[in-house]
């Protein structure tokens, strides 16, 4: 319980800080402040590593689960563009389209072209920078909370997580980060959103027996966003795109198929089992 007053009070204070000091979503300075918030709670972490001299699983087996890592993301970006699409303005591509000399209608290998050049930045950019931002997260979310819940059963273990972890993204969205037309209902959805996203990632940190696959996984979500979200209305956030009601119901979905093909049951024989740190 400490260590989830620190984590909260320490993060909401930076905030508190940087809004007393005049800045916004909308300030410059916003992803450096952005990225430090992401970071106390996986400085807490390994501060009470250190302290108990325990083990912390950081890397694991990268290797075998880092294109599922990859390819959840974007499967799920897809599923949530498809359903928004109606919805969705995408000449907010013309000028990259016409930046690659693509004439309209497209021919397949200019669709190709220009779907790599979409994919190829949002692939490097959550495996790397946006990765590492998102282990700050990971390294308390799947690494000491994780295991501070891991003896409770999947769903009241990913219940416990996600709820944490969307309230404690409550001062960013009252910013107006994510629902920035909805900033209170939007404190509600966040924390609806990490609740369905919990079993994906404690699934992920499961199988990968570390941190840092969940993290490439939360920074290609975090990358993927963008590309959907500037193309909706911000006033449909709430309910369109990766962040909203439809992202919500693409996340139970792969959930649902999670718990058919018995994968979470595998985080209750985890959770009794004899790893945990």
């Amino acid at each position: 319980m400490m260590t989830r007053l620190w984590v909260f009070g320490l993060s909401w204070l930076l905030i508190t800080v940087y809004v007393l000091a005049g800045g916004s979503i909308y300030n410059p300075w916003y992803p450096l402040v952005g990225t430090l918030y992401m970071w106390v709670p996986g400085c807490v972490a390994l501060w009470v590593r250190r302290k108990q001299a325990t083990p912390f699983p950081i890397l694991g087996n990268i290797r075998k689960l880092l294109p599922i890592a990859i390819g959840i993301p974007l499967l799920y970006a897809s599923c949530a563009a498809l359903v928004s699409t109606p919805y969705m303005d995408l000449r907010v591509f013309d000028p990259m389209l016409e930046a690659l000399n693509i004439e309209s209608p497209p021919t397949p290998i200019q669709w190709f072209v220009f779907a790599a050049s979409i994919l190829t930045p949002t692939i490097l950019a959550g495996c790397t920078v946006n990765a590492v931002a998102a282990l700050g997260e990971e390294l308390y979310w799947r690494g000491l909370l994780f295991d501070q819940v891991a003896h409770k059963v999947w769903w009241q273990r990913d219940l416990t997580i996600g709820a944490l972890w969307g309230l404690w993204h409550a001062p960013l969205v009252m910013m107006g980060h994510n629902y920035p037309e909805h900033r209170i209902l939007g404190v509600l959805m966040m924390m609806l959103w990490c609740i369905s996203a919990a079993p994906v990632f404690s699934w992920l940190r499961i199988r990968s027996k570390g941190t840092v696959i969940p993290a490439v996984c939360h920074g290609m979500i975090n990358a993927s966003a963008i590309l959907i979200q500037i193309t909706l209305p911000k006033i449909s956030w709430i309910y369109l795109g990766m962040v909203g009601a439809t992202g919500i119901a693409v996340w139970l979905l792969f959930d649902a198929f999670l718990w058919w093909r018995g994968e979470l049951k595998y985080g209750d024989a985890y959770a009794h089992d004899s790893d945990r740190h």
